[in-house]
């Protein structure tokens, strides 16, 4: 198995030396953006826009994902284990020293179960100009 660093390293080379060092701050700091930027090297006026830059490109997206996946595959980290823990929350006993834990629980579960969404999906049907034209004859 690769040490972290050896994924850092290859997950990162095609990446700017600041970039890559972004990431590999990101990663290293609970992903947060502005400290990834300053430890990088950018400037402290400049560094919540280029967190917010390079959290959009692909390249560092796709280097941050590779990374965080095997941290979590080398701790064990799986969707079942999360979802597990989840479901083991919400079966607690509903006491008062458990409320906020279930609550919290239960929003996690909803938001996995994408309930409390604003966004809602259709399904459209486009018709071609000769369907058209075939219904204004």
């Amino acid at each position: 198995m690769k040490s972290i660093g050896q994924v850092i390293k290859e997950a990162t080379k095609d990446l700017t030396g600041k970039q890559a060092k972004f990431v590999s701050e990101y990663v290293s700091n609970g992903n947060h953006g502005t400290n990834a930027a300053l430890a990088a090297g950018y400037s402290k006026k400049t560094s919540y826009s280029i967190a917010n830059e390079n959290l959009k490109k692909p390249e560092i997206i796709r280097a941050k994902d590779k990374i965080m996946s095997a941290i979590a595959e080398r701790i064990g980290l799986t969707d079942e284990m999360v979802l597990g823990k989840v479901m083991e929350g919400i079966r607690l006993p509903w006491d008062k020293e458990n409320y906020s834990a279930i609550i919290k629980c239960c929003e996690l579960g909803g938001k996995h179960l994408k309930l409390f969404t604003d966004k809602t999906e259709s399904e459209v049907t486009l018709k071609s100009h000769e369907d058209w034209l075939d219904v204004i004859k």
